[in-house]
C-alpha cells in the first residue's frame, strides 16, 4: 500500500532531518523483513533451554570478534566454498558444523561490506 500525502506531511512536520527519517525507514524495513522470515522458519525447540543459552554465548562471542585479515580479504571462490560446506553439512546431518559454517559465511559477507563494519572491525584486522 503506497504512503499517502497526508502521511508524508505528518512525517515532515515532526522531523526536520530527512536523513534520520530515511535511516529509520530502512531500519523498519529490515526489521519487518526479519519478522516475516522468522515467522516462516521452523521452530527448533531449543529456546529457553541450557543448550540454547550455551549456543547463543558461543555464537555471540564468534560474531562479536573483530574481522580477521582472512575474512576481510575474501577471494574469489571463498563464498562458493562456504556454500558447498553448508550443503555438505546439511547432507551429512552435521548441525553443529552447519551453524558455524553459516556463521563463517556471514562474517565473510560482513567483511565484504565495509559500510556495515562495527567498531571492532575498524581496527587493524588480526590473522
Amino acid at each position: 500500500m503506497p504512503i499517502t500525502d497526508e502521511q508524508i506531511d505528518a512525517i515532515l512536520t515532526e522531523n526536520d532531518d530527512l536523513i534520520a527519517v530515511a535511516m529509520r525507514l530502512q531500519e523498519r524495513k529490515r526489521k519487518r523483513a526479519h519478522a516475516a522470515a522468522k515467522a516462516a522458519q521452523p521452530e527448533l525447540g531449543i529456546r529457553s533451554t541450557a543448550a540454547h543459552d550455551a549456543l547463543l554465548a558461543k555464537l555471540k562471542a564468534a560474531w562479536d570478534a573483530p574481522l580477521t585479515v582472512v575474512e576481510k580479504g575474501a577471494e574469489q571462490g571463498d563464498f562458493e566454498y562456504l556454500v558447498l560446506t553448508i550443503q555438505d553439512c546439511v547432507d551429512s546431518g552435521d548441525v553443529e558444523d552447519l551453524i558455524f559454517a553459516a556463521l563463517r559465511l556471514s562474517r565473510k559477507l560482513l567483511a565484504r561490506n565495509p559500510h556495515l563494519w562495527r567498531k571492532q572491525d575498524m581496527t587493524t584486522a588480526q590473522k
